[in-house]
């Protein structure tokens, strides 16, 4: 689970965003969808990560891995490792090494350290 101060911190990046909208979603989830919807690749990771971990909204992989390809298309290349990773594990989706090689190579070519590991795992 996402400790209690990384919840927070979501929050409040959420609230930050998007003050107005406190009263009416109180998790802030809406905000983050509205900043992802904006362009924010933090957001949309931010996101993924929520929806992977089932922390402040209902646990949804295929939402999750969604929301890391979008973070990974708006320049974040930990949204496309973690996409990477869960096609390599497995995890709600059937497992690809294929599919999970590409989205690591994406994340390489940005720069991610983990993902050139991830590769040379595989491989």
């Amino acid at each position: 689970a996402i400790p209690r101060f990384s919840i927070w911190i979501i929050y409040s990046f959420s609230l930050i965003k998007h003050p107005q909208q406190r009263h009416k979603h109180p998790t802030g989830s809406f905000s983050l969808e509205r900043s992802s919807n904006g362009g924010n690749h933090y957001a949309s990771y931010l996101l993924g990560l929520l929806y992977e971990k089932g922390e402040l909204v209902k646990g949804d992989f295929h939402k999750s891995l969604g929301y890391y390809e979008k973070s990974g298309q708006q320049g974040n290349p930990r949204g496309y490792n973690y996409a990477g990773l869960i096609y390599e594990e497995g995890r709600e989706v059937e497992q690809s090494y294929k599919k999970a090689i590409e989205y690591y190579q994406k994340a390489a070519s940005l720069g991610n350290a983990d993902a050139m590991n991830s590769l040379g795992l595989l491989y």
